[in-house]
């Protein structure tokens, strides 16, 4: 991404977003920033339950590394057999954990699977239980099936996941919907999880706080790093109700929390929250 000044140009505008009454949506700006970065960290939250359960099921069966990009000293992972599952449960506690990542967790995820996580045709399904992020309550349910490998060679996965984010700051719900697939185009034929990285397209939609309707669509494929909380590339747009249709772009493949939102063909310089 790029590496430059985070400037807004619209400062009044950010300022103005701060004092609005959230209920009255005429005092909200077409730009209205915070819309873009709520729908992005419910997004991010929905896509780390799975990367942490992958966290846990590489260290649990020593197929990685054991340096995790989630997993705090405070996880505990447990793994076991239920009649023809296979189920991986990462419990942080019950109280704030600070994790590898720097995000504070509390709660379970829980996750059973009905074949070898590589084996074509697997599928696994992932739950929260009492999950919080940096005390965000995150309620979601993700299926996840191997479909193989495309003509590349790339394990390819279809992730279906519905859920909701309770915001800790205003108490406010944002609702999701998506259906994604999601490519392993680097590190699945080596022996550390820190290497991979994956290759998503799809769509979404949901609710965002203030109750208003959203759509969001994949342009070119975004690039998650394991080791970066952010996409790095790739580009997609978002259509939220009541509001000009908006292009994210996630820049130019540096790990960082700059993006550039562009609506009615002015850009915007914003950090990721």
């Amino acid at each position: 991404m790029k590496k430059a000044g985070i400037l807004f140009t619209m400062i009044a505008m950010v300022a103005a977003f701060a004092s609005c009454d959230k209920a009255d949506d005429s005092k909200v700006s077409q730009f209205d920033e915070n819309a873009t970065r709520d729908l992005i960290m419910a997004e991010d939250l929905f896509a780390e339950v799975k990367d942490i359960s992958d966290d846990a099921y590489s260290n649990q069966e020593g197929l990685k590394s054991s340096m995790s990009a989630y997993l705090g000293p405070c996880a505990e992972i447990t793994f076991e057999n239920q009649d023809t599952l296979f189920v991986l449960t990462v419990d942080f506690g019950d109280e704030n954990c600070l994790c590898n990542d720097g995000r504070e967790r509390r709660g379970r995820i829980i996750s059973t699977y009905n074949g070898a996580y590589w084996q074509e045709g697997t599928v696994i399904t992932h739950v929260t239980e009492d999950y919080f992020v940096n005390n965000n309550e995150v309620i979601v349910t993700k299926t996840v099936t191997n479909q193989g490998a495309d003509n590349n060679g790339f394990p390819t996965f279809t992730i279906e996941e519905e859920g909701s984010i309770v915001l800790d700051d205003t108490g406010d719900t944002i609702t999701r919907t998506a259906i994604r697939e999601r490519k392993w185009v680097e590190g699945y034929n080596t022996f550390r999880r820190l290497d991979d990285v994956y290759h998503i397209t799809g769509n979404a939609s949901g609710i965002d706080r203030r109750g208003r309707s959203y759509e969001a669509e994949t342009l070119s494929p975004l690039r998650r790093e394991v080791t970066c909380h952010h996409f790095v590339s790739g580009v997609r747009t978002r259509t939220l109700e009541g509001l000009p249709t908006r292009t994210l772009d996630y820049g130019d493949g540096e790990c960082d929390n700059v993006a550039t939102l562009t609506i009615n063909g002015q850009d915007y310089t914003i950090t990721l929250p």
